[in-house]
């Protein structure tokens, strides 16, 4: 089901809340009754989210670095968070991304020995050669 965040305060749901559309494509907000809003007639109110957990501002993260190492960091909205997100390299726990870096290490290596080696058999540029992982 889609999901839509509120960009402005109603008397009765407050800016940033998530609503997840139903069948007939309306998002219902509950307080002194049941009020039905669509998000596609009032795109100044509603914004599309994918769903996925994303920090607010100094809120921590973590991510997998380059050396499929994971890094804690607070969110402060910069290019490299929004790369990080962007990539789907923005974890809520240690235990999330640290799951994330084992299968990554996991697909470099079979590229390496199920893939990489016998696609090219040997014939690497000069001075180089595959790493083994541990």
């Amino acid at each position: 089901m889609k999901k839509y965040k509120l960009k402005k305060d109603l008397p009765y749901a407050k800016a940033g809340e998530v609503f997840e559309v139903d069948r007939n494509d309306n998002i219902t907000v509950f307080g002194g009754g049941h009020h039905y809003y669509s998000p596609q007639d009032l795109p100044e109110w509603f914004e599309e989210v994918d769903g996925r957990w994303k920090p607010s501002v100094v809120e921590n993260y973590y991510y997998v670095d380059s050396d499929t190492l994971v890094e804690e960091h607070y969110w402060c909205g910069c290019d490299l968070d929004d790369g990080r997100f962007d990539n789907h390299n923005c974890f809520k726990t240690e235990k999330e991304a640290k799951s994330a870096a084992k299968k990554i290490k996991k697909l470099l290596l079979g590229l390496h020995d199920g893939g990489y080696n016998k696609q090219w058999s040997g014939n690497l540029p000069r001075g180089s050669r595959p790493v083994k992982g541990s």
